[in-house]
């Protein structure tokens, strides 16, 4: 996403307590029956979040959860950071490292503090110590067509213990996203055919499923507000965007981004729902903010 200091769109940022974070997924887990991975993300770094070893401990201490992992790029990754995060009792490290070169991974993550030797200095150490090391690199064209290989030789390298440790991921580019110059989106064909060349060679499984990572479908949770569909809402903070503002509903139940306005102010206003997949809620003004 296009996060970070050199941000074009950001409006602002958020940190929330992790004892809230914890409570609200354990009620979704538990609507879904339990068996659930909980994975950390967000559009920033989670590895800079003050709370993350009280969040996993929380986390893990649910009976709905069975396995807790953490999505990272590895900036700030270090074997002491691994040691700390085996012992609060993460499961698994989705490790974003889509190159082995210095120079291309500094690229790729527009960062120059980013250290690919360091980061996989971390991840080997971290598996040697039990942690699930998963590779999640995306496949960028023409920029680290030569470092998919050595991120394979890489995973071939880490410990044996049945489970995949590479994820390839096909380059998309996203609205809000990082648009490298110059590249060319492959489609899915040519995607899963360049894997398949990749799997022959190395004599590993590359095209990963929903099976060889436990994954299961679950009841979704109900959507109480339709497409289409108008709300009254109360703006109570500017959003992640610059044109947007985080409101919650009459009835408390949701919060709803408001995109499209032009300046954000707390009080009331009605709107209509845009999107609503994965009761995640867009909606646009539709009175000005009374």
């Amino acid at each position: 996403m296009d996060a970070g200091p050199r941000s074009r769109s950001r409006g602002a940022e958020f940190v929330v307590n992790y004892d809230r974070i914890a409570r609200e997924v354990m009620k979704v887990a538990d609507f879904k029956g339990g068996g659930v991975e909980a994975l950390i993300d967000s559009v920033g770094e989670p590895l800079i979040y003050r709370g993350l070893c009280d969040l996993i401990r929380l986390l893990k201490d649910s009976n709905s959860i069975r396995l807790v992992s953490l999505e990272t790029h590895g900036l700030g990754f270090t074997e002491r950071r691994a040691s700390t995060l085996a012992e609060c009792g993460l499961d698994r490290i989705n490790l974003s490292l889509d190159a082995v070169d210095e120079k291309t991974g500094k690229i790729l993550t527009g960062s120059p503090a980013y250290n690919t030797r360091r980061i996989m200095e971390a991840a080997r150490y971290a598996a040697e110590r039990g942690l699930w090391i998963l590779l999640t690199p995306v496949w960028v064209p023409g920029y680290n067509d030569e470092e998919i290989p050595k991120l394979i030789e890489f995973a071939k390298g880490l410990p044996e213990d049945g489970k995949p440790h590479i994820a390839i991921q096909k380059y998309e580019a996203h609205r809000h996203g990082r648009w490298p110059p110059g590249v060319k989106r492959w489609s899915w064909r040519r995607f899963h055919a360049e894997l398949k060349k990749l799997e022959d060679k190395y004599g590993m499984k590359l095209s990963l499923g929903s099976k060889d990572l436990d994954i299961t479908e679950a009841r979704e949770l109900p959507k109480p507000y339709q497409i289409g569909e108008y709300v009254d809402l109360y703006i109570i903070s500017p959003g992640w965007r610059s044109n947007e503002a985080l409101a919650i509903t009459r009835r408390g139940d949701r919060l709803i981004s408001v995109v499209g306005l032009s300046k954000v102010i707390e009080g009331r206003l009605r709107a209509r729902i845009i999107r609503n997949a994965d009761n995640i809620y867009l909606a646009k003004p539709v009175t000005h903010v009374y």
